[in-house]
């Protein structure tokens, strides 16, 4: 098992932008630049790496696997000593195969539902093809996560999407609640059709945590604390994933190179929660990415407000911040107060 505050060391890619579905709800969906990044290009970026804290690598889209040198890259990332997982929506079957020859780790692999489900929130009739791509993975002895994202239109069948899981083969689940992040291209989109309350999501995914808990461990990501109250543990927003083995670390994207942790951890180690270098200046940038969020007078005033990510301003824009219950126990600094709970999370 990994060590509770190693921090991640995993890093991610994106090759192409291109995709083989139009999921409505995806954040790229309104780019309008999408290209296959040259090979030598990619190669260029990962030779990087090794001044970095980064172990493991996410290749992810778009969808990854229309890209003409998913192959290649793959196998070049396993030259560098890399531990590889290729993030998608497990359309193309025909190529686990030969991913699981060049030494592929794992998939994290997109389903966010039943299959009829599934095929409502992609937009297509996909899921032969999945089924296919799941039992290809069994053959090859590929394992793989799953993702899903909680939109209105698949939060009224979590609990039978939490059966369905079940008879599958992932040890991890993550549920993903839509947010139209600052930042990314749903952020001035108000009215968004499929979005739903925190409080109606978080009891929805709720009922699902009670079904999988004792077989699979779930993730909850980018929803705040107090609507999933005595689930704590299962949240794991922007302060919190950065401790995951699964999850991004930050600092390659700000440029902090393993020479300069070092240096800035004593300049930072009274402004963050820290308890050794690494994770003190991973939390300091960390908070960056979630500058441009909003803490109401009421979030103000609740004792998880040094480890939690406040609201969109989206969000708060849309729904207001009524349905938010503050805590009102000690005050918490260690951004995994909850998630020591329970280590599943770790692998």
């Amino acid at each position: 098992m990994k060590e509770l505050r190693q921090m991640s060391r995993r890093t991610v890619i994106y090759p192409t932008m291109i995709c083989n579905l139009k999921c409505p709800f995806c954040y790229y969906r309104f780019l309008q630049n999408k290209i296959h990044v040259p090979f030598e290009m990619m190669k260029v970026k990962i030779d990087t790496f090794e001044d970095y804290y980064i172990e493991a690598v996410d290749i992810t889209g778009g969808e990854p696997t229309v890209y003409p040198h998913l192959k290649e890259l793959v196998s070049y990332c396993k030259e560098k000593g890399l531990t590889v997982t290729v993030i998608t929506n497990a359309t193309q079957y025909q190529l686990v195969k030969d991913l699981a020859d060049i030494g592929l780790d794992e998939f994290l692999i997109s389903i966010h539902g039943t299959p009829k489900v599934h095929e409502r929130m992609v937009d297509a009739k996909v899921w032969n093809r999945v089924e296919m791509f799941l039992n290809e993975c069994k053959e090859y002895n590929i394992p793989y996560r799953i993702n899903c994202v909680v939109t209105k239109v698949n939060l009224p069948y979590l609990k039978e999407t939490a059966k369905f899981y079940l008879t599958l083969e992932a040890p991890i689940v993550n549920f993903i609640v839509f947010n139209p992040h600052p930042g990314t291209l749903w952020s001035d989109k108000i009215n968004v059709e499929f979005q739903e309350r925190y409080s109606l999501v978080a009891k929805g995914i709720k009922e699902a945590i009670d079904i999988l808990n004792k077989d699979i461990w779930v993730n909850v990501r980018y929803i705040p604390m107090c609507t999933m109250k005595g689930y704590e543990h299962h949240v794991t927003n922007f302060l919190q994933n950065i401790y995951e083995p699964f999850e991004w670390e930050c600092l390659s994207q700000y440029k902090i190179t393993k020479e300069k942790v070092k240096e800035l951890a004593s300049k930072l180690k009274n402004e963050v929660f820290g308890t050794n270098d690494l994770e003190i200046v991973m939390n300091y940038y960390r908070r960056r990415d979630i500058e441009r969020n909003i803490w109401t007078k009421k979030c103000l005033s609740c004792s998880n407000r040094f480890i939690c990510d406040g609201l969109y301003p989206q969000y708060l824009k849309r729904y207001g911040d009524k349905e938010f219950e503050p805590y009102t126990d000690e005050i918490k600094l260690d951004p995994i107060y909850y998630r020591k709970k329970d280590t599943r999370w770790l692998g």
